[in-house]
């Protein structure tokens, strides 16, 4: 039990439970370029951040003669496709692997779809198209209000002290093809009683076969004397939820330093406190880049270098609260200015372009790539907490996802990572062999003498029970004379402990290779990085007290059962292989403790109570870790048969007079414990004559 705690307040501290799931609402269609958005994807105004230079709260400052002029405030919204919404593959260079919908009011953008990637598994010989929605309107259902990813929100005059509020502004909009790419290309002008001050110009670019997107502002002083400006732009929003058992939003920001890219991870959880609602994400670093990541997939925005650009020198992050908890969500917001002085000079242009990945975390993609692998992405993938654990080393899970990935390669037929692991299985078993075989059988040497020890050691306690130091000493006696070190017997669990981290590598893996995302084995068993979900539900449900082990139950998992009862089977068959040869005493010692039979009983319900805690914490981890557990418990039963079959043909059992080198220091290394302990109890007393240390020779 206190196992089982320690374990949930670890899991719960590491891994915040994932948001409720949303209630009903009406969801934001995507429209094709020229028509116009519905009525319900806005509402009496978008709601957006809390402008920078305004302070969180308040609301943009009165702007007395100024007024922005975009398109005709009269027309509707327009909205503007760039890319398709066609599912293709990866390898297809000439078709576009991005949809992205834009919007006329804020410029903003209303989705964002990948076409090689889909929502669910695909089931059926031809499944209906779903490409995956990467970003979406985060729209509060209770009070209508809607807000988009990429607004330009707020254009600030230092000098004049005016935020000019652009969200709800309809910008002046069309679309542009150059060769195979296309853009977009939205239009503004700040004026001043009736006087031009500042056009904003900002495009999207998209081009086909890749998951980059261009973003640029230029900001163009119209005037003849210099004006100290910011221009501020929310990124992106409404990153899908991927993962059932716990929260996987987070915020990365990464700041340039001397020796690469420091990141510094921002979790929904902790952003949706009250005290940390919007938090600086650089303070005096230079910005590299900012991300929004769930558990697959990423929108990275990265400043290109300009000689005349507006830099990035402000970056916050904020939550969007709604009455619901289900809705809120969790933003960054940059803001941008000419320089160190913020002034753009007298009839001056000046640019803020931007890189933004919209795609998968695929460290491949992103070590291969040399301008990802220059800008630090794959730092990405290992800043958030499902990318390693305390209980393994990044090492480890990379040799498992190598070894993963050789064997999808060289394993003849079909290419399927289930069986890549079951072949992983085996190698694992074979490299353990030796160290399982020995630690059986001193297992088993153990077990089937303790009924002729166990007298002997109750006598040892009878009549030692006042001096630990004798206690100990005359135990240890009992144990040699039957050729038994106990202390060696802790390597029977060794193999166990090797596996471990075996297993948290492998959920690591599990957990960040998006390689593996979808990949199906047989049967039912669909994905391998998700429970196996062997009927799914039309809802979901929390068990009673075990709600926060299990997670949510929205399927019948049927793989983590059979896992557990294979652990149940494999404890049988080795309690059955250790029984001892003589009845274990029911007698109670001398000292109250349980008896000898009692103990056994209580630690065999203890393990069976562990199969059942292992099957529950398991229900919704991913199938390819339970796969792998399953296919371990099965090669290890078949192993301790085959033990067993081989050591019955031979003396291993028997007593073992000789010692081993390793096993002779062990014992006088006890030795010299137990000598050491028994003189430090030892009342202090002045060292005799014939205790005085020796001159050396030759000194007078």
């Amino acid at each position: 039990m206190l196992v089982m705690i320690i374990w949930l307040r670890v899991m719960n501290a590491l891994y915040p439970p994932p948001p409720p799931k949303p209630p009903s609402a009406d969801t934001v269609a995507v429209t094709e370029e020229g028509e116009s958005a519905p009525p319900s994807a806005v509402a009496s105004g978008p709601a957006s951040a809390p402008s920078l230079a305004a302070g969180p709260g308040d609301k943009p400052a009165a702007q007395p003669g100024y007024r922005v002029v975009g398109g005709d405030p009269d027309d509707a919204e327009v909205s503007i496709l760039l890319g398709s919404r066609d599912p293709v593959t990866t390898g297809d260079k000439g078709k576009f692997w991005l949809g992205v919908q834009l919007t006329s009011r804020g410029a903003a953008m209303t989705h964002a779809v990948l076409t090689p990637y889909r929502n669910s598994v695909a089931r059926g010989r031809d499944p209906a198209p779903d490409p995956y929605d990467l970003i979406q309107p985060w729209v509060d259902p209770l009070t209508g209000r809607t807000a988009h990813a990429f607004v330009t929100s707020t254009l600030r005059l230092i000098e004049a002290k005016q935020d000019i509020d652009l969200s709800t502004l309809k910008w002046a909009a069309r679309k542009e093809h150059d060769g195979d790419a296309e853009r977009a290309v939205f239009e503004a002008v700040l004026q001043h009683d009736g006087r031009p001050l500042l056009r904003i110009v900002k495009t999207y670019s998209l081009s086909p076969g890749a998951f980059d997107l261009a973003l640029r502002h230029d900001v163009e002083n119209l005037t003849d004397a210099p004006l100290a400006i910011s221009l501020t732009m929310d990124g992106p929003i409404r990153m899908k939820h991927e993962e059932i058992r716990s929260d996987d939003q987070f915020i990365i920001a990464g700041m340039r330093e001397a020796h690469g890219v420091e990141t510094e991870t921002h979790t929904r959880h902790a952003l949706l406190k009250a005290e940390n609602r919007r938090q600086d994400l650089l303070g005096n670093r230079s910005m590299q880049w900012l991300a929004s990541v769930n558990k697959w997939f990423a929108c990275i925005v990265a400043p290109v270098a300009s000689e005349a650009g507006l830099r990035p020198a402000k970056a916050t992050a904020f939550t969007r609260t709604s009455i619901s908890e289900a809705h809120d969500d969790i933003q960054f917001s940059m803001v941008f200015t000419p320089g160190e002085t913020p002034v753009l000079a007298a009839g001056a242009t000046a640019a803020a372009p931007l890189s933004v990945y919209l795609g998968p975390k695929e460290r491949r993609r992103f070590e291969d790539t040399p301008r990802y692998a220059a800008l630090g992405y794959p730092e990405v993938l290992d800043a958030v907490p499902q990318s390693c654990s305390f209980l393994t080393f990044r090492p480890l899970a990379a040799a498992m996802r190598w070894l993963l990935s050789l064997l999808h390669r060289v394993l003849p037929g079909v290419h399927n990572y289930g069986f890549a692991i079951v072949v992983m299985v085996i190698i694992v078993r074979a490299l353990l062999h030796g160290l399982t075989k020995r630690s059986q059988i001193g297992m088993m040497r153990m077990q089937k003498q303790m009924a002729t020890l166990q007298p002997k050691i109750e006598a040892v306690r009878a009549k030692y029970g006042n001096d630990p130091a004798a206690l100990n000493r005359e135990t240890m006696q009992v144990y040699r004379e039957a050729g038994i070190n106990p202390f060696g017997q802790m390597m029977s669990c060794l193999p166990m402990f090797i596996q471990m981290p075996i297993w948290v590598a492998l959920w690591t893996t599990l957990n960040t290779s998006i390689e593996l995302r979808h990949e199906p084995f047989i049967l039912w068993m669909r994905d391998l990085a998700a429970p196996d979900a062997m009927i799914r539900f039309s809802g979901s449900f929390y068990i009673p007290l075990l709600g926060a082990m299990t997670g949510p139950i929205s399927s019948f998992n049927l793989l983590p059962i059979v896992m557990g009862l294979t652990m149940y089977l494999q404890q049988k068959l080795t309690q059955k292989l250790t029984k001892p040869d003589k009845p274990v005493p029911t007698t109670p010692s001398a000292d109250g403790r349980p008896s000898p039979a009692d103990q056994l009983r209580q630690q065999q319900k203890m393990m069976n109570f562990m199969t059942i805690f292992f099957a529950l914490m398991f229900y919704n981890f991913p199938c390819g870790l339970n796969l792998y557990i399953f296919t371990s418990n099965v090669f290890g039963m078949l192993e301790q048969w085959w033990i067993r079959k081989h050591i019955h043909a031979s003396d291993a059992l028997a007593p073992k007079p000789r010692k081993s080198a390793l096993r002779s220091r062990l014992s006088g290394m006890m030795e010299r414990f137990e000598k050491i302990a028994e003189e430090a109890k030892k009342p202090n007393r002045p060292p005799s004559d014939d205790r005085r240390p020796r001159q050396r020779a030759g000194r007078r």
